[in-house]
């Protein structure tokens, strides 16, 4: 009877930290994965898991027993998204190893979210939580602040509400009031509303706050850091992406030069400038994605000699979703008097019919492929 010792790390630290793929089989790969994991950050409990899990493998193979060591990864997006990246690595381990049950090493964190999704698939013979001991003399409150607040996962859930807030309230109370009435009245004569001048100064100052807060919370730094890095590496190693990526971003950038030109050419309110602005730049910005997302089907068939049908769920996707938003936007403009009757009805009738066709076709797409999404997913990575 073979036994599966499992670790399970449902943020994706290995894969966020580490740069590890997941699922990670086999004592060398696990091994390979803690230490790399280790390097990057020592204070991870993950780290300890792991380790703790390779000892018990090695016991029970000390005993004679059939054993094989896993370390599936959900998201860091923690919830639906990584609790179903999670489902799909055990079924691939499953099959793989195909072992009668299943010894899970937790850190005891997660464990409610976590073992429903195991024990639905396959035995769990035992539960080992693993607690890491600490000197009591930096138990500080000093110490547990800031070690809090390196862990991204408790920023989100402290700071980005109150980023959100201070955003919320600079832009409220403080910017659109003096946009509305330069778009109202004109840039001349602001210069005598000092009440206003201030409003946008303390609205503007807040509204900075909170997103360079909600910046520090998601660790943009360090990621464009990432992209940037990874940049100069797929074009060092010759991938398409690279240069799909950047054409794509003149993409967007052209699309928000033609969606100003619309503001500025239109009278009206606020409402009419502002659904010519996302009219006019939409679809500018939906081709920019498309092809963003062009760049990984190149370098997968450069390796693997076929289009990776997750792309064509992506394809779809995104223009059905443009479709239904240019519907959106000119049934918003036939109520509000801003289109033609005629014209504007046969246009939302087709966008709305096109856009069904298209959902319809990615589902289809997502069902016949469910088998293989595993596999085809890592040709994104």
């Amino acid at each position: 009877m073979k036994i599966l010792v499992l670790v399970v790390d449902r943020d994706n630290d290995f894969g966020e930290k580490a740069g590890v793929r997941s699922p990670i089989i086999g004592r060398k790969a696990n091994l390979d994965a803690a230490v790399k994991l280790a390097l990057k950050d020592p204070e991870d409990s993950d780290t300890n898991g792991l380790f703790s899990a390779i000892s018990l493998y090695d016991r029970l193979k000390k005993e004679k027993k059939s054993a094989e060591i896993a370390t599936i990864c959900g998201d860091s997006n923690v919830g639906r998204d990584s609790d179903t990246k999670l489902a799909r690595e055990i079924d691939y381990v499953i099959k793989k190893v195909r072992p009668k049950s299943v010894y899970l090493v937790s850190d005891g964190a997660e464990d409610d979210y976590i073992i429903p999704i195991i024990s639905s698939r396959i035995k769990i013979d035992h539960v080992k939580r693993v607690y890491v001991r600490q000197n009591r003399s930096i138990e500080s409150s000093y110490y547990l602040i800031a070690k809090a607040l390196k862990d991204e996962k408790f920023r989100k859930k402290i700071t980005v509400p109150i980023a959100l807030g201070l955003m919320f309230y600079g832009i409220l109370v403080g910017m659109i009031p003096f946009l509305l009435y330069v778009i109202l009245n004109g840039i001349i004569g602001i210069l005598s509303q000092t009440n206003l001048l201030s409003q946008f100064a303390g609205g503007t100052f807040i509204a900075v706050l909170g997103l360079y807060m909600l910046s520090w919370a998601y660790a943009i730094d360090e990621k464009l850091e990432r992209a940037v890095s990874n940049y100069k590496k797929n074009v060092e190693k010759g991938s398409a992406t690279p240069y799909f990526t950047t054409i794509a971003s003149v993409l967007v950038l052209f699309g928000m030069a033609q969606a100003w030109d619309a503001w500025t050419g239109i009278q009206g309110d606020l409402t009419k400038h502002t659904l010519y602005f996302i009219a006019a730049g939409m679809w500018w910005w939906v081709f920019g994605v498309l092809l963003h997302e062009g760049g990984y089907v190149v370098d997968a068939y450069s390796m693997k000699g076929s289009v990776p049908k997750s792309f064509w769920i992506i394809t779809f996707s995104t223009t059905a979703m443009g479709l239904i938003l240019w519907a959106v936007l000119d049934s918003v403009k036939l109520v509000l008097g801003y289109a033609k009757l005629t014209n504007t009805v046969l246009y939302i009738y087709l966008s709305i019919s096109l856009a069904a066709f298209l959902v319809i076709s990615a589902v289809w797409v997502s069902r016949s492929t469910r088998k293989k999404a595993r596999i085809e997913a890592q040709w994104r990575k």
